[in-house]
């Protein structure tokens, strides 16, 4: 949607005059195309650079443009399988499944967007475009290698669970249960919402038992046990009445819902979430709309998608020499900088611009509120790209990624955690992974004087992120009405689960919980078969903090043209659900829900994950047309396969997937996985081992790439921790510090920031407002 659509040979010199005369014009240039063929037209970035300075150059690809296998063919399967997202979903015993309906290209798509606005904020300071590389296999391996080091740093396997992930996650219940009319997905993070549903449930007389007081117990030895316990009581009622359950007594679990349960949610009618367009061909269609409410530059569409070549008369060149006539941009354009690498309306920063390498967001400072994830991560990817981000937690209520492994139990007070874990806690690698880069102040949020307080540290930022329940900031008095009181030109942006309005809006979930909720984990399992989910992945939270981070820096390039701040209401639920744009569309156009998907591809066969010589050895395999058909039959060298008339149409292919699948397996098992990708992708054909952490920690390819970073701490020395997907080719990012220890720039912060005396630093201390 929103797109002009025009059609240019690219084969004939003609049509590539013409798209060189588009660049001569353009701001920036998105392709996913392979490099020989960017090679033939003379469009790699280094020649787009040279004859276009000024361009802002996106590559989305599966391996990226830098690296070792910058020219390996690939698709979502293949970068699912190398960053180690495949081989955590599915069954021990068998075959790993996807990351569903090509995830990685969504997730490729709007880190590209993000990196195409860092270039913009570069190109503001430097007069120069650059290349932006973002390897969807590197997206992936980023947000799974945030959450793996919750499993690794105990010990425990990042491997396939089944319907659960509670030897990889922890504590019961973490698993997928059927109930009377479908499933339910139950994750606790702490005892408190366990003992909630305990008591829901009437406090049966097993709850009570000496062998049910361990969760991480009953979690990792006889979860299929406790499973068995819970289903006479789950099996009574339905989706609906556990739904209501949940909401009404604060239980973060949820129930698993397909496309027609999202197509009538009532949160996302009551926030007007879909969009209806007409469109020429096809008549009213129904469409996912934008996850974000911003108060001052609304999302909104202005056509449908483009016919084919629909726009090419608007584009026909005018003359030799002459510029293409572009059509208006808004009135964005008559805004111009203030002054080269001065952000609009913000107060001094130092000397930071004058020192170092360049990084886009230099002089923007950030005020992190976020709680565990989604806010936490998106700051922190502000941060690598040198953002001053300035992290506000508290002793008296800790982050929850501060008490992993040893979360609060049900009989445990939240303000008695840091006493019993004072000597764990800044030692956590999932918090690390969360939070680098960023300096830590401690404001007990709950004390009637933090407001005061924190209204000054709002004083001097640009931006405030913040993933709390609609309610919390509010009572505080620390909304956005009453910081844009005393910071102006404030960007400000809420990350909550549900949105700020709407009947839901007090939704509590974990990542699984939302994309149960959104329509994604129902895709997920064996097709034909029970609901499976990817509970280890964790795949909403670094999603949602990627969208986060992209509508702040849309309000940021706007505050730069006007001076002008904004209000953020972002909707996790509604970021999820634009992820499952497919079978939605599916169910808006045809009336069908999906169920599990398998590994299956509705334009790609074969399309899986095969097994290799070896234990749990596994090789992903796609096959994107003909010609790639024709090459694999030709590699298997099985000459009757490529002849046989029922697989020479995809749409044959596809009848008899399970066929081709167990033929192809038969020759992948005599294997290795880098024997079978070398020998395929020698023909041409898409193929990549399905990783593991230790495989794709020790890979050339992402160790050229930066997978991992090395910041030094000041206790534990090297902190090894995922660094950002986002590569940009002149003003990259970097993680500079890791997280900060509990309260460690408390004197940085109020002192010398805020100007505190120190006497009055400690009484503040003294009165518990900062603790």
């Amino acid at each position: 949607m929103g797109k002009r659509g025009v059609l240019l040979d690219l084969d004939r010199p003609d049509g590539r005059a013409r798209l060189e005369r588009l660049l001569d014009e353009a701001d920036c240039l998105v392709e996913n195309l392979p490099v020989e063929r960017l090679e033939r037209l003379r469009l790699t970035p280094e020649e787009t650079q040279r004859r276009w300075p000024r361009l802002v150059h996106v590559s989305i690809t599966a391996f990226g443009r830098r690296g070792p296998y910058a020219r390996l063919r690939g698709h979502a399967l293949q970068a699912s399988a190398a960053g180690a997202a495949s081989i955590t979903i599915g069954e021990p015993d068998r075959a790993p499944l996807p990351l569903p309906v090509s995830q990685p290209d969504y997730q490729g798509g709007v880190n590209g967007a993000i990196g195409a606005l860092l270039a913009c904020f570069a190109r503001e300071l430097t007069g120069r475009g650059q290349h932006v590389d973002i390897a969807t296999a590197d997206v992936v391996a980023f947000s799974g290698g945030i959450t793996s080091t919750m499993y690794t740093a105990q010990g425990l396997p990042w491997g396939r669970e089944g319907h659960r992930a509670p030897r990889s996650g922890g504590y019961y219940p973490y698993t997928i249960l059927p109930c009377k009319d479908g499933f339910l997905c139950m994750i606790t993070r702490s005892g408190h919402p366990w003992k909630k549903f305990v008591e829901a449930m009437g406090s049966p007389a097993w709850t009570r038992q000496a062998r049910y007081q361990d969760r991480a117990l009953m979690g990792r030895e006889y979860p299929d046990e406790v499973d068995a316990l819970l289903a006479a009581w789950l099996e009574q009622r339905t989706r609906q009445e556990l739904l209501a359950l949940f909401r009404e007594r604060g239980i973060p679990f949820s129930v698993v819902r397909d496309a027609g349960d999202v197509a009538t949610c009532p949160q996302l009618g009551a926030r007007d979430f879909f969009v209806e367009v007409d469109h020429p061909a096809a008549g009213a269609l129904r469409y996912p709309g934008a996850p974000w409410k911003l108060s001052r530059t609304p999302w909104r569409v202005d056509r449908p998608a483009p016919l084919l070549g629909e726009h090419s008369p608007q584009f026909e060149p005018r003359g030799v020499g002459e510029a293409v006539a572009s059509p208006p941009r808004g009135e964005a354009r008559q805004f111009e900088p203030r002054g080269v690498g001065e952000a609009v309306a913000s107060p001094p920063r130092g000397e930071a611009r004058l020192k170092g390498t360049l990084r886009p967001l230099e002089g923007i400072r950030v005020v992190d509120f976020g709680w565990v994830a989604v806010g936490p991560v998106l700051a922190s990817v502000l941060a690598d790209f040198g953002a001053e981000v300035i992290k506000v937690e508290s002793s008296r209520r800790l982050d929850y990624c501060r008490l992993i492994p040893r979360p609060v139990l049900e009989g445990e007070r939240q303000d008695r955690a840091y006493a019993s874990r004072a000597e764990e806690i800044d030692t956590v690698p999932m918090f690390h992974n969360y939070n680098r880069g960023k300096l830590g102040v401690t404001v007990n949020l709950r004390h009637p004087g933090a407001g005061t307080l924190l209204k000054r540290l709002v004083a001097t930022a640009d931006v405030v992120v913040e993933n709390f329940s609609p309610r919390v900031l509010r009572e505080m008095g620390l909304d956005y009405d009453a910081l844009v009181a005393v910071r102006p030109d404030l960007v400000m942006i809420s990350c909550s689960a549900a949105g700020q309005d709407g009947p839901w809006n007090d939704l509590k979930t974990f990542a699984p919980a939302l994309s149960s909720l959104a329509g994604l984990e129902v895709l997920i399992g064996y097709a034909g078969e029970r609901v499976l989910g990817e509970l280890a992945f964790g795949y909403a939270d670094p999603s949602n903090a990627h969208h986060g981070c992209l509508a702040v820096l849309a309000a940021l390039w706007h505050r730069r043209r006007t001076g002008q701040g904004q209000y953020i209401d972002m909707s996790q639920l509604e970021a999820t659900v634009g992820l499952a744009v497919e079978p939605l569309m599916d169910w808006f156009m045809n009336g069908r829900a999906s169920g599990p998907q398998g590994a299956a591809h509705r334009s790609m066969a074969p399309h899986g994950n095969y097994p290799c010589r070896g234990a749990d050895q596994w090789v992903s395999i796609a096959v994107e047309d003909d010609a790639a058909w024709s090459r694999l039959a030709d590699t298997l060298g099985d000459p009757g396969l490529r002849e046989e008339p029922r697989f020479a149409p995809l749409a044959g292919r596809l009848a008899h997937a399970s066929e081709l699948d167990a033929r192809l397996a038969e020759w992948t098992r005599r294997r290795t996985p880098w024997e079978a990708t070398e020998a395929l992708q020698r023909a041409g054909v898409a193929a990549f081992p399905v990783y593991g952490l230790a495989e794709q920690a020790e890979d050339p390819h992402f160790r050229a790439r930066g997978l991992i970073a090395t910041p030094k701490h000041p206790r534990l020395g090297t902190v090894p921790v995922f660094a950002h997907p986002i590569k940009l080719s002149d003003t990259p990012g970097e993680v500079r510090t890791p997280a900060p220890m509990l309260g460690e720039h408390n004197a940085r912060v109020f002192q010398e920031l805020l100007g505190l005396a120190p006497a009055e630093i400690e009484r503040l201390a003294a009165a518990g407002v900062i603790a």
